[in-house]
């Protein structure tokens, strides 16, 4: 289960903002009958995510010799984004001022809004397309248990964020122009405020402004991340109460009772497409608060078991580690810190797999035993019982040891080489 939540909450808070912006967007191409601005935003869909897939792809081909470049192209990608964002904010709110429908105006910012589109889908689409490589741990079967729950928790949170897109597209398009144009104008003022400060950040790492100035930007743009989702989602939540609101009743006198009952229908739809809304916003707030709180929960590692020692050698008879099950033991180190190992029996032949509560990948987070497995508490991966006590990998950290009389025999001096790793 902690697997789907994993990637329900991630492909949800990733797809969010794009999809709602998107539908909107869409809702206003609708009021305003203009063919040419779909066929834009198709466009620049496409181009945003083949950009996307050429960062993934020339990450995945080349990750040492292109790391650098990507990062540069993801930074200038960010810095863009918030530039045109920025833009298109500015020209909404002229527009907006402006009773008369230009239609320069309207193409300027229809070029803008797929400009902007395309900029966020080649920052948040290459991490999208990476979980898709991440449902098959190392050591796991290509088709496992692990693999469709992870698999499941990707595909509900695609789910979601298109049904977002839709319904909102629906409430908007069912209000008036002016309506939309409200809602569109709030979204693109939050997700502005989001990517301005990222682009900040991220224009302080390209060296285009000193960091001593923006030192303090650098933290905000990463935390107002959850937090920019959840007003545009409150900003989508409030439209669709005030679509409630607006519609409760049939005003005005008609002809014949069949028009006053197309009236009523018309109304039901608009009231039903904006509890449809409202209950997908909160969905998605559920997902970023208990959900969230749930998946990320700490998970506590069960205590060292008592070992025997001598002045030289740790022992820790067969019997106690048969069992299958993860078993955690400690030494004091010469300089007074405790070192933490880990025994458990493979689950095929009579061997035995032991390393220390430590990977070189994770350092000292340790590993804990969720149902029969052994998972790291910092990365979630599962590990492969057989590949425990070989090297690589986030595996724990591999030393020598020996089998004899039914017991495992440590030399201290080997297990104190690894005390600066627990310090």
């Amino acid at each position: 289960m902690i697997e789907i939540l994993k990637y329900l909450v991630l492909t949800t808070y990733d797809l969010t903002e794009l999809l709602l912006f998107t539908g909107v967007l869409t809702a206003l191409f609708l009021h305003e009958k203009r063919k040419s601005a779909k066929w834009m935003l198709t466009g620049g869909w496409l181009v945003g995510w083949c950009g996307a897939i050429a960062q993934f792809v020339l990450k995945t081909l080349y990750p040492k010799k292109m790391n650098i470049q990507l990062n540069r192209i993801h930074r200038w990608t960010t810095v863009l984004a918030g530039l045109f964002f920025m833009l298109l904010f500015i020209w909404l709110i002229i527009e907006f001022r402006n009773k008369k429908k230009s239609a320069k105006m309207i193409a300027v910012r229809n070029g803008l809004a797929t400009v902007t589109s395309a900029f966020l889908i080649m920052r948040v689409g290459p991490g999208l397309i990476r979980y898709t490589t991440e449902f098959v741990y190392f050591g796991e079967k290509t088709i496992s248990t692990m693999s469709l729950m992870r698999s499941i928790g990707y595909a509900l949170g695609i789910g979601v964020t298109v049904l977002g897109f839709f319904a909102v597209r629906h409430l908007c398009k069912k209000e008036s122009h002016r309506f939309a144009k409200s809602v569109f104008l709030l979204l693109t003022l939050v997700i502005s405020l989001h990517y301005v400060m990222l682009a900040i950040g991220d224009a302080a790492k390209l060296r285009l402004i000193p960091v001593k100035k923006v030192f303090h930007i650098l933290g905000w743009g990463v935390s107002f991340n959850y937090y920019s989702v959840f007003i545009s989602v409150i900003i989508c939540l409030i439209a669709a109460l005030i679509v409630i609101i607006r519609n409760r009743k049939v005003v005005g006198s008609f002809a014949n009772s069949a028009l006053y009952r197309k009236e009523r229908a018309r109304l039901r739809n608009k009231r039903r497409w904006s509890y449809f809304t409202g209950a997908l916003a909160i969905s998605v707030i559920l997902i970023g608060t208990v959900v969230k709180a749930y998946d990320e929960r700490e998970e506590q590692a069960t205590p060292p078991e008592q070992v025997e020692e001598t002045d030289s050698e740790v022992i820790v008879p067969l019997s106690m580690v048969e069992d299958g099950h993860l078993h955690r033991f400690a030494i004091k180190g010469p300089n007074g810190n405790q070192i933490k190992f880990l025994v458990v029996r493979k689950p095929q032949g009579n061997a035995y797999g032991l390393g220390l509560d430590a990977c070189e990948i994770c350092g000292v987070a340790g590993y804990i035993e969720r149902k029969d497995e052994v998972v790291c508490k910092k990365c979630d991966v599962v590990m492969n019982k057989a590949t425990i006590g070989f090297k690589g990998g986030c595996n724990p950290i591999p030393f020598d040891y020996e089998i004899k009389d039914a017991t495992i025999r440590i030399q201290k001096e080997t297990l104190y080489k690894f005390e600066h790793i627990f310090r």
